[in-house]
């Protein structure tokens, strides 16, 4: 990047525990894919599916599409009280292989998974889909960590 200094330290900080963000996708070799969705009913939600199955083939993960998309759908149609923008983001790491989606829920009042057992179904869909979930909350900001389960 026009010769900034992103990440500075000895080589084992910087290669086995990178502090910013832009180093840790370098090292980890992250793909991203990223969109928005304003609504529960987004006209360009078939759109932003269509370029993830693309992304998904990019990156040789298309066995990784359907949970993918049953898991934004799962959140964008039953899970997320829809009081903002979603911005969602699909990671691929292609050094360890695996997947991530974070989802980021604006105008969030309540955590999103603090009543999921309540549903039953979701939270069935999402242990089938997700080896974990975590979430955390900063001011009107609800983000969920979803780590793909590979098999």
């Amino acid at each position: 990047h026009g010769g900034t200094i992103y990440e500075e330290g000895t080589p084992d900080q910087i290669f086995n525990h990178p502090q910013r963000e832009e180093t840790q996708n370098f090292i980890g070799r992250v793909r991203t894919f990223t969109f928005n969705l304003t609504s529960q009913n987004d006209s360009t939600y078939d759109e932003q599916s269509h370029d993830l199955d693309n992304f998904c083939q990019k990156y040789a993960i298309s066995s990784m599409f359907y949970k993918l998309q049953g898991l934004i759908d799962e959140f964008t149609q039953r899970l997320i009280q829809w009081n903002g923008p979603v911005e969602i983001c699909v990671n691929y790491s292609e050094l360890d292989y695996s997947v991530s989606v974070v989802f980021t829920v604006h105008g969030q009042q309540e955590n999103v998974l603090s009543d999921m057992e309540d549903n039953k179904v979701s939270y069935a869909i999402l242990q089938g889909i997700c080896e974990s979930i975590n979430e955390s909350k900063q001011g009107d900001a609800c983000t969920i960590v979803c780590k793909i389960k590979n098999s």
